[in-house]
């Protein structure tokens, strides 16, 4: 298990000090052996562990790893491929990685490390979006193209991995638990009326890609999320095409209205108490489909 998390914005996103070591010692119980952070401004990479001072950039990843199949410093993160394009801050595992080294090494490529980080970065380099279609394991990661300039977010077929994200404050914010998320000053911690309700009457918390919080969604199993560093859009993709073939998911994700919801099983004071919550949250950005 390990711990990523991150904001990509349009203009120059900063993470002071505090705030980033505190994302960190959030995800500090998911990864307690090694951590990390990348920052991306004007397309050049920095990279360092020991945050020393303000993160600021268009893209910035904190990373904390759980030490399991590579031990030695070559499983660090942020991992980057050996051109320098694709950046990836990743957890899980992939069980067939063996398999695949032997494959990309077929193909040319080189590794450094014994890790299946570098064997995933390989393969999303090789293969793009088509790579997914190859992983046998649980995951949740991020790769930034600093080539065509975009964060792609992805997460397994079944969702073991956590991965959750907002599009509050005009910035894509993403990480593997809501908690980090909350740090942050522009993310929200008013309610979803709609699934406040769902878990008080149905006892649901985990049926939707929405969460409690309004400002916070999960990226869906078996999807890919990708944004442009302009951040103007983010378009989900379920499949696993080739790069740039995978298609567009339907707009189902978009929340209801508490109007939707109360039905004449809906007691008058309950509703009333989901219009008030409804009427003092502000809106809630919401993925615009491609």
């Amino acid at each position: 298990m390990c711990g990523l998390a991150g904001v990509v914005a349009a203009e120059t996103a900063r993470l002071e000090r505090p705030l980033a070591s505190a994302l960190l010692g959030d995800l500090n119980h998911r990864g307690p052996d090694d951590r990390g952070w990348l920052t991306l401004r004007d397309g050049a990479p920095e990279t360092g562990r020991a945050v020393k001072g303000d993160l600021s950039g268009e893209v910035v990843v904190v990373h904390t790893r759980l030490a399991i199949i590579d031990l030695t410093e070559g499983g660090h993160q942020p991992m980057a491929s050996p051109d320098g394009r694709y950046w990836i801050a990743y957890n899980g595992e992939v069980y067939n990685y063996v398999e695949l080294r032997a494959e990309l090494e077929r193909l040319g490529h080189v590794f450094r490390s014994s890790s299946d980080t570098e064997v995933l970065l390989a393969a999303y380099s090789e293969w793009g979006n088509a790579a997914l279609s190859k992983l046998v394991g649980m995951f949740a990661f991020v790769i930034v193209d600093t080539v065509e300039r975009r964060v792609i977010l992805a997460r397994d077929f079944f969702g073991m991995k956590p991965l959750y994200y907002s599009l509050a404050g005009l910035r894509l914010s993403f990480a593997s638990e809501p908690r980090p998320l909350l740090r942050l000053p522009w993310v929200g911690r008013n309610a979803d009326p709609r699934l406040v309700y769902d878990y008080l009457r149905f006892g649901l918390t985990d049926h939707t890609p929405g969460t409690l919080f309004r400002d916070i969604r999960q990226i869906p199993p078996a999807h890919v999320g990708v944004a442009t560093l302009t951040v103007r859009r983010i378009s989900f993709y379920s499949g696993t095409g080739g790069r740039g073939s995978t298609r567009p998911t339907s707009d189902s994700r978009r929340p209801q209205t508490v109007s939707a919801i109360c039905s004449s099983r809906t007691s008058a004071s309950t509703c009333a108490a989901m219009r008030d919550s409804e009427r003092r949250s502000p809106a809630v950005s919401t993925p615009r489909q491609s």
